[in-house]
């Protein structure tokens, strides 16, 4: 029995043919895998605990430590989007 590889930490597998495909192709209103898993739930996404931050086009949950920390953690780069910015 052949087993499937895993996706990246970046990437979404589809249900049908078990292709991986970033993030950023899940939820965004166009139909990348076959069988239309990348939109299915979309709108289900859960919200995540009060210590953490959610991505915004994926629904990711990451640490909220990792928001505003200079490294881009969200796909979309949300997690550093409306961050203040420091004084020089």
């Amino acid at each position: 029995m052949c087993q499937t590889p895993d996706c990246e930490e970046d990437q979404f597998r589809c249900q049908s043919d078990g292709l991986c495909l970033p993030e950023t192709l899940q939820c965004d209103g166009k139909q990348d895998c076959d069988d239309g898993s990348d939109e299915n739930s979309c709108d289900l996404t859960p919200a995540c605990a009060e210590d953490e931050f959610q991505c915004v086009t994926t629904g990711r949950c990451l640490p909220i430590t990792f928001h505003c920390d200079f490294e881009k953690d969200c796909p979309d780069g949300s997690d550093e989007s409306l961050c203040p910015r420091p004084v020089s």
